[in-house]
């Protein structure tokens, strides 16, 4: 079977999933955390809507692209180059799996009906290129689907 993929790249730090919080009697999401949901939504509405059919297993490929920390970075004559200490890899927090869930709630009805869905899961954090943080999602139907089942919502 060829799967359709869809590939959504949502600009800006990706942002971790966290509980939502109390203040008072009423619970609410981070706001960093709702702005990102939004982020996502933005993306999967500029890939043209799409929706995998229902009764499926959803695969996901998260690649988070962090923004360096400015301690990597050399000053004085040398700025903007990165210290020799620097680590190639993000090490600590966020973690790569709170790093999945934020988008893969955020898509929860829109790409597939349920977060629940989803069966198989690979996720990569690294810092970003040139091209500044993001994060670049690929989801794809990984079984029971049927060639050309991807479609568009209304």
């Amino acid at each position: 079977m060829t799967a359709e993929v869809v590939r959504l790249i949502i600009p800006g730090p990706p942002v971790a999933w966290a509980r939502a919080r109390r203040r008072g009697g009423r619970y609410f999401t981070a706001p960093a955390q709702a702005e990102y949901a939004e982020r996502v939504r933005r993306a999967w509405l500029m890939a043209g809507r799409l929706r995998l059919p229902d009764g499926v297993v959803v695969a996901v490929r998260g690649d988070f692209h962090l923004a360096r920390p400015a301690g990597h970075y050399a000053t004085g004559r040398n700025a903007g180059q990165l210290r020799p200490s620097a680590p190639a890899w993000p090490l600590g927090r966020p973690d790569v799996d709170n790093l999945l869930k934020a988008p893969l709630d955020a898509l929860t009805g829109l790409l597939y009906r349920d977060d629940a869905h989803v069966g198989h899961v690979q996720g990569t954090r690294r810092y970003a290129s040139a091209g500044g943080p993001s994060t670049v999602l690929e989801v794809w139907a990984y079984a029971s689907a049927a060639p050309g089942a991807l479609t568009r919502a209304a």
